[in-house]
């Protein structure tokens, strides 16, 4: 893994390998500074970035192939960019040899929350319940429930109550 230099401009245009150049934004096209970039490819982290006060990021020394560019920082939902759903996955970005891409933006959304309390048929808190959220999607004819990258279970405290947070607008199913 590779990390890039928080200064965009610190990369020099004649630099070997592919760049891709962006911004880190909120929903209301705001710069989002000191956000965390991750290059993936197959599955493996290739690259690191945090975006700039103005929300830039340049990511140099890439090879030629495909990419998936993910953005996270605390009390933002984390995203690939092109990915507006939960379930949904996000564009790939494809360079060529000692290509720049510029304009690889990635809107970071303000992350929902659900909360509720688990009881027992008594009305009794439950604690230690693991309650996880599945997102509903519908495609083919069918509503398919699956796991929300990024949305991890939790358990339910002392008075039974649960806190699900970092979810993107969509339909849910809570499982306790």
């Amino acid at each position: 893994t590779r990390t890039s230099p928080l200064n965009p401009a610190a990369a020099s245009p004649g630099s070997r390998g592919a760049l891709i150049r962006g911004r880190v934004l909120d929903a209301a096209k705001r710069p989002i500074a000191g956000a965390s970039l991750r290059v993936v490819r197959i599955g493996d982290v290739v690259h690191t970035a945090m975006s700039d006060e103005r929300g830039r990021y340049v990511i140099d020394e890439l090879s030629a192939g495909s990419y998936s560019v993910e953005a996270s920082k605390t009390g933002y939902v984390t995203v690939q960019y092109g990915q507006t759903r939960g379930a949904q996955p996000g564009l790939q970005v494809t360079v060529r040899a000692e290509e720049t891409l510029n304009d690889i933006d990635v809107v970071l959304p303000r992350g929902s929350a659900v909360t509720g309390t688990i009881t027992d048929e008594r009305g009794e808190p439950l604690e230690g319940v693991t309650v996880r959220a599945l997102q509903l999607v519908h495609g083919n004819g069918r509503t398919s429930a699956l796991r929300v990258p990024g949305v991890k279970e939790r358990l339910t405290d002392d008075r039974g109550r649960y806190r699900l947070f970092g979810m993107l607008p969509g339909s849910y199913l809570i499982v306790a």
